[in-house]
Protein backbone atom coordinates (compact mmCIF):
# COMPACT_ATOMS: atom_id res chain seq x y z
CA UNK A 1 0.00 0.00 0.00
CA UNK A 2 1.08 3.32 -1.12
CA UNK A 3 0.29 6.71 0.28
CA UNK A 4 -2.21 7.46 -2.63
CA UNK A 5 -3.97 4.92 -1.91
CA UNK A 6 -5.18 7.11 1.31
CA UNK A 7 -6.53 10.49 -0.82
CA UNK A 8 -9.67 8.99 -2.04
CA UNK A 9 -11.19 8.13 1.29
CA UNK A 10 -9.69 11.05 2.79
CA UNK A 11 -11.00 13.39 0.00
CA UNK A 12 -14.56 12.04 0.09
CA UNK A 13 -14.36 12.17 4.24
CA UNK A 14 -13.82 16.23 3.75
CA UNK A 15 -16.85 16.24 1.23
CA UNK A 16 -18.64 14.55 4.47
CA UNK A 17 -17.78 17.16 6.68
CA UNK A 18 -17.80 19.75 4.03
CA UNK A 19 -21.53 18.91 3.46
CA UNK A 20 -22.44 18.41 7.27
CA UNK A 21 -20.66 22.63 7.48
CA UNK A 22 -23.59 23.51 5.15
CA UNK A 23 -26.48 21.45 6.57
CA UNK A 24 -25.65 22.97 10.25
CA UNK A 25 -25.33 26.28 8.57
CA UNK A 26 -28.58 26.03 6.79
CA UNK A 27 -30.59 24.71 10.20
CA UNK A 28 -28.87 27.39 12.17
CA UNK A 29 -30.20 30.03 9.37
CA UNK A 30 -34.01 28.60 9.74
CA UNK A 31 -33.88 27.94 13.51
CA UNK A 32 -36.94 29.45 15.42
CA UNK A 33 -36.89 32.82 16.84
CA UNK A 34 -35.21 32.76 20.57
CA UNK A 35 -36.20 35.81 22.00
CA UNK A 36 -37.95 37.39 24.71
CA UNK A 37 -38.90 41.34 24.51
CA UNK A 38 -36.41 43.27 22.02
CA UNK A 39 -33.49 40.53 23.08
CA UNK A 40 -32.52 37.54 20.54
CA UNK A 41 -29.79 34.92 21.69
CA UNK A 42 -26.52 34.46 19.73
CA UNK A 43 -24.58 31.59 20.94
CA UNK A 44 -20.85 32.28 20.88
CA UNK A 45 -17.82 30.33 22.58
CA UNK A 46 -18.47 31.56 25.88
CA UNK A 47 -22.07 30.43 26.49
CA UNK A 48 -25.52 31.71 25.71
CA UNK A 49 -25.42 35.41 24.54
CA UNK A 50 -28.88 37.95 24.88
CA UNK A 51 -28.20 40.97 21.85
CA UNK A 52 -30.69 43.62 21.70
CA UNK A 53 -31.87 43.62 18.08
CA UNK A 54 -31.71 47.30 17.54
CA UNK A 55 -29.15 48.91 19.92
CA UNK A 56 -25.46 47.67 19.77
CA UNK A 57 -23.38 46.88 22.52
CA UNK A 58 -26.90 46.26 24.78
CA UNK A 59 -26.48 42.61 26.08
CA UNK A 60 -26.13 39.73 28.71
CA UNK A 61 -24.76 36.32 28.69
CA UNK A 62 -24.96 32.86 30.06
CA UNK A 63 -21.50 31.70 31.27
CA UNK A 64 -20.90 27.81 30.18
CA UNK A 65 -20.65 26.14 33.93
CA UNK A 66 -17.58 24.01 34.69
CA UNK A 67 -17.74 20.70 35.87
CA UNK A 68 -21.46 20.54 34.50
CA UNK A 69 -23.58 17.49 34.15
CA UNK A 70 -24.74 17.43 30.03
CA UNK A 71 -28.17 16.46 30.62
CA UNK A 72 -28.36 19.32 32.94
CA UNK A 73 -28.51 22.61 31.28
CA UNK A 74 -24.97 23.59 31.57
CA UNK A 75 -24.75 27.41 31.47
CA UNK A 76 -25.11 29.37 34.82
CA UNK A 77 -27.77 32.36 35.36
CA UNK A 78 -26.81 35.36 35.09
CA UNK A 79 -24.56 36.58 38.08
CA UNK A 80 -23.30 40.04 37.37
CA UNK A 81 -25.08 43.39 35.26
CA UNK A 82 -22.78 45.75 33.25
CA UNK A 83 -23.37 47.68 30.66
CA UNK A 84 -20.88 50.42 28.49
CA UNK A 85 -19.94 53.84 29.19
CA UNK A 86 -21.46 56.07 26.73
CA UNK A 87 -21.57 59.59 26.49
CA UNK A 88 -24.04 61.90 23.76
CA UNK A 89 -23.82 65.34 22.41
CA UNK A 90 -26.33 67.49 23.44
CA UNK A 91 -28.44 67.82 20.43
CA UNK A 92 -31.63 65.79 19.36
CA UNK A 93 -30.15 63.25 17.15
CA UNK A 94 -27.82 62.05 20.13
CA UNK A 95 -29.81 62.58 22.93
CA UNK A 96 -32.72 59.95 21.23
CA UNK A 97 -30.01 57.42 20.99
CA UNK A 98 -29.44 58.00 25.01
CA UNK A 99 -33.01 57.40 24.98
CA UNK A 100 -33.18 54.50 23.27
CA UNK A 101 -29.83 52.91 24.76
CA UNK A 102 -30.90 53.45 28.86
CA UNK A 103 -34.59 52.36 27.58
CA UNK A 104 -32.80 48.84 26.17
CA UNK A 105 -30.73 48.50 29.11
CA UNK A 106 -33.50 49.26 31.90
CA UNK A 107 -35.50 46.13 29.73
CA UNK A 108 -32.68 44.21 30.13
CA UNK A 109 -32.58 44.13 33.59
CA UNK A 110 -35.87 44.05 34.07
CA UNK A 111 -35.28 40.29 32.33
CA UNK A 112 -32.28 39.64 34.56
CA UNK A 113 -33.92 40.57 37.56
CA UNK A 114 -37.38 38.35 37.10
CA UNK A 115 -35.26 35.67 35.42
CA UNK A 116 -37.31 35.19 32.25
CA UNK A 117 -34.85 34.76 30.18
CA UNK A 118 -33.94 30.75 31.63
CA UNK A 119 -37.21 29.26 30.09
CA UNK A 120 -35.82 30.88 26.43
CA UNK A 121 -32.38 29.98 27.12
CA UNK A 122 -33.44 26.23 28.36
CA UNK A 123 -35.54 26.03 25.51
CA UNK A 124 -32.55 27.17 22.68
CA UNK A 125 -30.42 24.78 24.42
CA UNK A 126 -32.98 21.74 24.02
CA UNK A 127 -33.08 23.05 20.35
CA UNK A 128 -29.42 22.94 20.22
CA UNK A 129 -28.86 19.33 21.22
CA UNK A 130 -31.31 18.01 19.16
CA UNK A 131 -30.91 19.45 15.92
CA UNK A 132 -26.97 20.77 16.14
CA UNK A 133 -24.93 18.64 18.40
CA UNK A 134 -25.74 15.59 16.22
CA UNK A 135 -24.46 17.21 13.19
CA UNK A 136 -21.03 18.06 15.50
CA UNK A 137 -20.61 14.93 16.67
CA UNK A 138 -20.82 13.43 13.22
CA UNK A 139 -18.58 16.37 12.52
CA UNK A 140 -15.63 15.43 15.29
CA UNK A 141 -16.05 11.86 14.11
CA UNK A 142 -15.35 12.04 10.52
CA UNK A 143 -12.80 14.73 11.25
CA UNK A 144 -10.86 12.13 13.85
CA UNK A 145 -11.05 9.78 10.80
CA UNK A 146 -9.24 12.30 8.79
CA UNK A 147 -6.56 12.87 11.07
CA UNK A 148 -5.75 9.31 11.47
CA UNK A 149 -5.71 8.37 8.01
CA UNK A 150 -3.31 11.79 6.78
CA UNK A 151 -1.09 10.23 9.75
CA UNK A 152 -1.27 6.67 8.18
CA UNK A 153 -0.56 8.85 5.04
CA UNK A 154 2.01 10.51 5.95
CA UNK A 155 3.74 7.30 7.66
CA UNK A 156 3.94 5.75 4.51
CA UNK A 157 4.73 9.13 2.35
CA UNK A 158 7.98 8.70 4.91
CA UNK A 159 8.74 5.36 4.25
CA UNK A 160 9.00 5.78 0.73
CA UNK A 161 10.79 8.98 0.80
CA UNK A 162 13.29 7.24 3.14
CA UNK A 163 13.55 4.57 0.85
CA UNK A 164 14.71 6.85 -2.43
CA UNK A 165 17.16 8.34 -0.05
CA UNK A 166 18.54 5.37 1.06
CA UNK A 167 18.81 4.19 -2.74
CA UNK A 168 19.97 7.57 -3.81
CA UNK A 169 23.05 6.93 -0.78
CA UNK A 170 23.55 3.48 -2.43
CA UNK A 171 24.28 5.11 -5.91
CA UNK A 172 26.32 7.47 -4.80
CA UNK A 173 28.60 5.34 -2.78
CA UNK A 174 32.19 6.74 -3.23
CA UNK A 175 31.15 10.08 -4.44
CA UNK A 176 31.63 13.65 -3.92
CA UNK A 177 28.47 15.62 -4.12
CA UNK A 178 28.50 19.31 -4.73
CA UNK A 179 25.86 21.96 -3.80
CA UNK A 180 25.08 25.78 -4.92
CA UNK A 181 23.21 26.22 -1.27
CA UNK A 182 25.44 24.48 1.21
CA UNK A 183 24.09 22.31 3.82
CA UNK A 184 24.10 22.99 7.73
CA UNK A 185 25.49 19.50 9.21
CA UNK A 186 25.78 21.05 12.79
CA UNK A 187 24.16 24.40 14.01
CA UNK A 188 27.15 26.71 12.81
CA UNK A 189 28.75 24.75 10.82
CA UNK A 190 27.50 24.50 6.39
CA UNK A 191 29.20 22.83 3.48
CA UNK A 192 28.85 23.04 -0.23
CA UNK A 193 30.11 19.58 -1.00
CA UNK A 194 30.59 16.33 1.11
CA UNK A 195 31.93 12.49 0.70
CA UNK A 196 29.36 9.60 0.75
CA UNK A 197 31.38 6.74 2.35
CA UNK A 198 30.63 3.33 3.11
CA UNK A 199 27.63 1.86 4.51
CA UNK A 200 27.95 0.12 7.74
CA UNK A 201 24.24 -1.86 8.42
CA UNK A 202 21.19 1.02 7.98
CA UNK A 203 24.07 3.77 8.21
CA UNK A 204 26.09 5.71 5.87
CA UNK A 205 29.20 7.79 7.07
CA UNK A 206 28.99 11.07 5.09
CA UNK A 207 32.73 13.02 5.21
CA UNK A 208 32.19 17.04 5.54
CA UNK A 209 35.51 18.59 5.21
CA UNK A 210 36.87 16.17 6.66
CA UNK A 211 34.49 15.30 9.34
CA UNK A 212 32.80 12.15 9.24
CA UNK A 213 29.60 11.42 10.08
CA UNK A 214 26.93 8.42 10.58
CA UNK A 215 23.64 9.48 9.24
CA UNK A 216 20.40 7.32 9.97
CA UNK A 217 17.69 6.75 7.76
CA UNK A 218 16.20 9.83 9.14
CA UNK A 219 19.43 11.97 8.75
CA UNK A 220 19.97 10.86 5.05
CA UNK A 221 16.55 12.04 4.21
CA UNK A 222 17.10 14.85 5.46
CA UNK A 223 20.35 15.55 3.52
CA UNK A 224 18.63 14.23 0.21
CA UNK A 225 15.68 16.73 0.34
CA UNK A 226 18.86 19.24 0.16
CA UNK A 227 20.25 17.62 -2.72
CA UNK A 228 17.53 17.42 -4.53
CA UNK A 229 15.16 20.86 -4.10
CA UNK A 230 15.39 23.95 -6.38
CA UNK A 231 17.55 26.85 -5.46
CA UNK A 232 15.56 30.34 -6.11
CA UNK A 233 17.44 33.29 -6.72
CA UNK A 234 17.17 36.96 -7.60
CA UNK A 235 18.68 39.55 -9.58
CA UNK A 236 18.14 43.03 -9.81
CA UNK A 237 18.63 45.99 -12.27
CA UNK A 238 19.98 48.70 -10.40
CA UNK A 239 19.84 50.92 -13.26
CA UNK A 240 15.60 50.44 -13.27
CA UNK A 241 13.15 52.55 -10.33
CA UNK A 242 12.65 50.54 -7.55
CA UNK A 243 9.06 49.99 -8.73
CA UNK A 244 9.43 49.47 -11.69
CA UNK A 245 7.72 45.41 -12.19
CA UNK A 246 10.58 44.30 -14.41
CA UNK A 247 13.81 45.91 -12.04
CA UNK A 248 13.60 42.08 -10.50
CA UNK A 249 14.21 38.69 -12.20
CA UNK A 250 13.44 35.93 -10.90
CA UNK A 251 15.17 32.61 -11.19
CA UNK A 252 15.13 28.85 -10.32
CA UNK A 253 17.42 25.71 -10.67
CA UNK A 254 18.81 22.28 -8.78
CA UNK A 255 20.32 22.57 -6.22
CA UNK A 256 23.03 19.87 -6.93
CA UNK A 257 25.81 21.02 -9.04
CA UNK A 258 29.17 19.54 -10.36
CA UNK A 259 32.56 20.59 -9.20
CA UNK A 260 32.37 23.61 -11.91
CA UNK A 261 29.50 24.72 -9.87
CA UNK A 262 27.43 24.96 -13.70
CA UNK A 263 23.91 25.73 -13.28
CA UNK A 264 21.41 23.05 -13.76
CA UNK A 265 17.85 23.07 -15.24
CA UNK A 266 18.46 26.91 -15.41
CA UNK A 267 15.32 28.94 -15.99
CA UNK A 268 13.59 31.79 -15.33
CA UNK A 269 10.69 31.93 -13.84
CA UNK A 270 7.12 34.90 -12.32
CA UNK A 271 7.95 36.11 -9.22
CA UNK A 272 4.76 33.56 -7.98
CA UNK A 273 6.56 30.59 -8.88
CA UNK A 274 10.06 31.88 -7.29
CA UNK A 275 8.18 32.13 -3.60
CA UNK A 276 6.72 28.61 -4.06
CA UNK A 277 10.95 27.58 -4.07
CA UNK A 278 12.15 30.93 -1.75
CA UNK A 279 12.45 29.64 1.70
Amino acid sequence: MNAITYKPAIEALEAAVEKLHEETHSIKQNAPDFSIGNFKIKMDSYGIRFCHTSVEDVNFQLNDAWNRNEEEFPFKEVLRVSWSSWSYDNDEEHLEKSISYLEAELEKLHIIKNKSYLPVAKEYWTWIKENISPLYEKRYELERSITELKTQEKLIETAEEKAKAIQWFKDNEGKTIYLHDGYYYNSNCYANEFDIGMFKKDKVCVSFYGTNKWYDADKMLQLYKSVIRKVAETKTDYSKHWDDPTRDTYMIYDNLTDETRKFVNYETVSKEEYKKYKK
